[in-house]
């Protein structure tokens, strides 16, 4: 059974311009039908007949003519009855009583079927209200309904459903089932809506609009492995209908798919609706196809078809659709580095979700509120904006939406130093991606525990994680995925003193953020690397590097600026412009706070407290870097205390840091690990501990040797002038 909208498609594939009768037998292959039953009703001396033809794949066709009656309801109703059309369709159940409809009501209903048919949705709805308000049909609410959904009047599809139910005693029992199914998928009840489909398609089983229902059902579920299957078998018996193509496209993407979904699916069901000349399916596809071609890094072409789809879908007067694809170019246009214009797009979104009462379109736009806030580094604001986000969907019954609030709010908690509750966060989302089948929540979630546990000091399960979601996201193709997570590789292999494998990681990751446009990830491997740079002591590498980095930064987030402050302070400080370095870490302290990154802020305090320019350190950063629980950043503190302590000559002090730097140490290799144990050694010495500071001074050895093999060749020399050991060990103490 293909129902009225995939026959429509069907003849405009075959006549794009309406202007002739298609060939009957092209017109079944290209609807994947059995028989096609061609029906004329006409009008002779006054009298009505239905008189049809029923095209079989090989015998000739077989008239099936009706009686002559008054009304052309009476004529269909009459032919509906005669025995030879019943046996013909092999119809075994009551003839459905057609409804006697009046003039004025069918002078409605039949302009909004035409103005559907033609894409003009607004007007179509407008003339279906006018029918159900005059007469109050049931069939005349749900064709309110379907259109309101379409053009996202949420509240106008769910009030015309609760007319059309008051009649539905007078709907066949399967129409009152569909009835109960539109409304559940319209309310988000997926599992509801499956259930309905489901019974419809098995008492149906060649109903392929049944079948293609199911599949959206079940998507909207949450079940994207069973909506995939239902819409491939679907595809593979209709490959003609985009509709299908369309749908498997959207939940292969969900899936985390990308390159399939636009590549085998999207691009089909494109061509289909513009062969068919559907524009409101040609919008949808072109929205959907923006989203792919985001997940693919093809910045410039997602750009492209969200505007393209704000158009079309304007022209078709979906003000939801608009609204999504407003939302979706201002999440694209954030991310190449137009932060204005990202702005007013979202602003616009929520005010058409704001007029129709869209709860879960309002979330969307919190959430890319909070990811705008993100990408200018004000993470308190994104907190905020993900945290209405995550109430929103919720309220909806979004799973998928509240996962990805989820794995957000996670992230704002990480960067505003709340590591106990990003961890909560992030196996919440871990668990509801889980569930949802995510393939891109898995590997986003997987990437953000990686850099917990790098915090942590638990560096042997940081890599794992981070190994884990780089061979994900490259096997299913999601390049910003695989920017991610090289880039945090990258970070790893730095912290651990791999400087030739950072720098290594740091080359694909800055390829894959510039194939994006992805401002933010593109200054955030040049920092790195810069970084990288300072760790291996070639300065003038690292000088070139920021100042060529400067022109990006204007308009960078405020963390990356207060990053680049950091780093020219320690270039200046190396020159010996302890002053300059000063100055410029005071701007850099406040970009940090107005950016709300906690390890960040810290990180300009110690070196702050290292310049002398910082009062009372001691007494706020132990405490801070403690209860922030960064592993590195406590190392750093370790280092500075023992060089304090040392200074004033307190060996106990001083050993008191070393034993808490050398249990951090045991979870693996770390940059300044040389330089740690060197000072142990010194703090074992000075206390009379000779066979103690001979150990640490042969650890010092090993990790020094350690270092310098993980450089580039061509760096290794600079390293070795600048840190090599100036003298021999302290004489052991005399008794």
């Amino acid at each position: 059974m293909v129902d009225g909208e995939r026959a429509r498609q069907a003849i405009r594939q075959l006549d794009p311009a309406g202007a002739g009768q298609p060939d009957i037998d092209a017109l079944r292959a290209t609807a994947a039908a059995g028989r096609v039953l061609e029906v004329d009703l006409r009008t002779t001396n006054g009298l009505w007949q239905a008189d049809a033809r029923l095209h079989g794949e090989t015998a000739p066709p077989r008239r099936l003519a009706g009686p002559s009656s008054a009304t052309p309801t009476a004529a269909l109703q009459g032919w509906l009855a005669q025995p030879a059309v019943r046996d013909a369709l092999g119809w075994a159940g009551a003839v459905p009583r057609l409804p006697d409809t009046p003039e004025a009501v069918a002078h409605e209903l039949g302009s909004g079927l035409l103005l559907r048919q033609q894409g003009k949705l607004a007007e179509a709805l407008a003339a279906f209200e006018r029918a159900a308000a005059i007469d109050g049909q049931p069939r005349a609410w749900l064709a309110v309904a379907e259109t309101a959904g379409a053009v996202g009047e949420i509240d106008t599809a769910l009030d015309a459903l609760d007319n059309a139910q008051r009649g539905a005693d007078a709907l066949p029992g399967p129409e009152r089932q569909r009835l109960v199914a539109e409304r559940a998928l319209l309310e988000g009840d997926g599992e509801l809506a499956v259930a309905q489909w489901t019974a419809l398609r098995e008492a149906t089983p060649d109903d392929t609009y049944a079948q293609l229902q199911q599949g959206r059902a079940q998507g909207a579920a949450g079940d994207f492995a069973a909506a995939v299957s239902t819409l491939e078998a679907l595809s593979q018996r209709d490959p003609n209908d985009p509709r299908a193509w369309f749908e498997l496209g959207k939940f292969t993407l969900l899936s985390g798919d990308a390159q399939r979904a636009v590549d085998d699916h999207l691009v089909r069901a494109l061509v289909l609706y513009k062969r068919s000349r559907n524009t409101y399916g040609e919008a949808e596809t072109v929205n959907a196809l923006g989203i792919g071609y985001g997940r693919l890094g093809q910045t410039a072409d997602a750009i492209e078809q969200y505007r393209k789809a704000v158009e079309l879908r304007s022209m078709v007067g979906n003000r939801r659709g608009v609204a999504t694809s407003l939302r979706n170019l201002g999440n694209v246009l954030a991310l190449t580095g137009r932060f204005d214009k990202a702005a007013a797009h979202l602003e616009q979104a929520r005010t058409l979700y704001t007029a129709l009462g869209d709860r879960e379109g309002l979330a969307a736009v919190d959430n890319e509120i909070g990811l705008l806030s993100e990408e200018r580094g004000d993470y308190p604001s994104a907190l905020e904006a993900y945290q209405r986000a995550l109430r929103g969907w919720q309220a909806a019954g979004d799973a998928h939406g509240s996962a990805q609030a989820f794995n957000n709010i996670g992230f704002a908690h990480y960067q505003l130093g709340a590591y106990n509750d990003a961890q909560v966060y992030w196996q919440q989302a871990a668990e509801a991606y889980a569930a949802l089948g995510s393939e891109t929540g898995s590997v986003r979630t997987a990437q953000n525990l990686g850099l917990l546990a790098m915090a942590r000091g638990d560096w042997q399960q940081a890599r794992q994680r981070l190994e884990d979601s780089l061979a994900q996201a490259e096997r299913q193709q999601m390049p910003e995925e695989a920017a991610v997570s090289r880039r945090n590789l990258a970070d790893l292999e730095l912290m651990q003193g791999n400087v030739a494998a950072a720098l290594a990681q740091l080359e694909p990751a800055e390829a894959l953020f510039r194939q994006r446009q992805d401002q933010r990830g593109m200054a955030d491997v040049a920092l790195l690397r810069v970084q990288a740079l300072l760790a291996a002591h070639a300065d003038d590498q690292a000088r070139a590097a920021l100042d060529g980095l400067q022109p990006q930064l204007e308009s960078a987030a405020s963390e990356q600026r207060a990053i680049a402050g950091m780093l020219e302070s320690d270039l200046l400080a190396r020159e010996g412009r302890t002053r300059e370095a000063a100055a410029v870490l005071r701007q850099a302290s406040q970009l940090a706070i107005a950016s709300g990154v906690r390890h960040l802020q810290l990180q300009i305090a110690l070196r702050e407290a290292r310049l002398g320019a910082r009062r009372n350190a001691d007494a706020g950063l132990d405490g801070a870097t403690t209860a922030l629980g960064h592993a590195g950043l406590r190392l750093a503190w370790l280092e500075w205390q023992m060089e304090q302590a040392l200074a004033r000559e307190d060996a106990s002090a001083a050993r008191a840091a070393y034993r808490e730097a050398t249990g951090l140490l045991r979870a693996g290799d770390y940059q300044r690990a040389w330089q740690l144990h060197r000072l142990g050694a010194l703090a074992h010495a000075q206390g009379g501990e000779a066979a103690a500071a001979q150990r640490a001074s042969a650890r010092a050895d090993t990790a020094h040797a350690e270092a310098v093999k993980a450089l580039p060749p061509g760096m290794r020399e600079g390293f070795l002038l600048d840190t090599r050991a100036t003298g021999p060990m302290p004489p052991e103490p005399t008794p």
